[in-house]
């Protein structure tokens, strides 16, 4: 019995050369990084042991992180422009180049392949009546409530 869970666990978690980056919400340029090889089967998983390795501040789990490096969250996360415009603010991640559209948890890492993980404080734009963007990062506008 215990030599078939352990072989179940060696088959459903593998090891991956993962770069993980925390860029700054007010320039983009790398606030913090950390490069290793770990065994975790998502982008969730790896990002909230990266975070943890780093010790860097956040707020979220495998599922969702809504505050690293103490940035605003919830109501604080908004930004009313005008009466049909406003920005709502929160973390967002690329794979290599590629902004996915899953939560962490559900991006599956695999075996034999690098990656680099780049997390950015971005805004979704909501403007008479519809989201127009997502995940457009902050530096392009430089939220005072963020870059002081």
């Amino acid at each position: 019995m215990k030599i078939a869970f352990t072989l179940l666990i060696s088959l459903s978690v593998f090891a991956a050369d993962i770069t993980v980056q925390v860029l700054s919400p007010c320039d983009g340029t790398v606030a913090h990084e950390k490069m290793q090889s770990i065994q975790h089967d998502n982008l969730g998983q790896a990002t909230i042991y990266f975070l943890d390795q780093m010790q860097l501040s956040y707020s979220g789990n495998e599922y969702s992180i809504t505050s690293i490096l103490d940035t605003p969250t919830g109501m604080d996360a908004y930004e009313v422009i005008s009466d049909t415009e406003m920005r709502a603010y929160g973390w967002c991640y690329s794979v290599n180049g590629e902004s996915p559209e899953l939560m962490p948890s559900q991006y599956m890492l695999e075996e034999n392949t690098d990656y680099v993980i780049s997390w950015h404080y971005g805004f979704a734009l909501y403007k008479d009546g519809q989201w127009i963007t997502q995940c457009t990062p902050s530096w392009s506008v430089m939220p005072n409530f963020v870059c002081y």
